[in-house]
């Protein structure tokens, strides 16, 4: 939902804007309902393995497909910038996911992570196996960065630990369209 509310607010400012998602994911399909996993009956080129990998692989292993989805992440962006001229990277942030970053630098385009959460929080709905590595990579990323998004003050502090300017970390809560809020007495309102 948030990130099809972000993509909607820039193309209302006039801006166009290119979606590149994992395959089998798309962000701006059906956004009244949320996922925290590919939709897992959509028909799309390359679905039926991330579907497989979302289902049956243990946790270090699906990590390690996490680190190396940089490959094929890298391949499409650099293909996407062989097609058009970006002013901008925005990406929101993914446990091991270091491509966009590299290829901004690479490119010289501004790079802008919109850090959701990040690694180590405790609690999360699937455990990390590897914290160190994922640290390893997140450091990575976080140095590369024009400027970091978080949706919590929270996740600012946590993002400053690791020695990011605080400077360069902007807070801005989750996006979403009020006019998609249905009008709904006070009986019935969720608190």
């Amino acid at each position: 939902m948030h990130i099809a509310r972000i993509v909607s607010a820039l193309r209302a400012m006039g801006h166009v804007v290119t979606v590149l998602s994992p395959p089998g994911v798309d962000p701006m399909a059906n956004t009244e309902r949320v996922a925290a996993i590919p939709n897992l009956s959509a028909p799309t080129r390359g679905g039926n393995l991330l579907r497989w990998v979302v289902k049956h692989l243990p946790y270090f292993m699906f990590e390690l497909s996490e680190a190396a989805y940089n490959v094929l992440a890298y391949i499409r962006l650099r293909r996407a910038i062989s097609k058009e001229r970006f002013d901008l990277i925005y990406e929101r942030y993914a446990f091991y996911l270091i491509a966009g970053a590299m290829v901004a630098r690479r490119y010289r385009i501004p790079f802008v992570l919109e850090a959701n959460e990040v690694n180590g929080v405790e609690a999360r709905s699937r455990p990390q196996i590897m914290p160190k590595l994922c640290g390893m990579f997140e450091r990575g990323l976080f140095r590369r960065c024009t400027a970091i998004h978080t949706v919590s003050s929270y996740l600012k502090e946590l993002i400053v630990r690791q020695g990011v300017a605080p400077g360069s970390i902007y807070v801005s809560p989750n996006a979403f369209d009020v006019d998609t809020l249905v009008n709904v007495g006070r009986s019935e309102a969720l608190v």
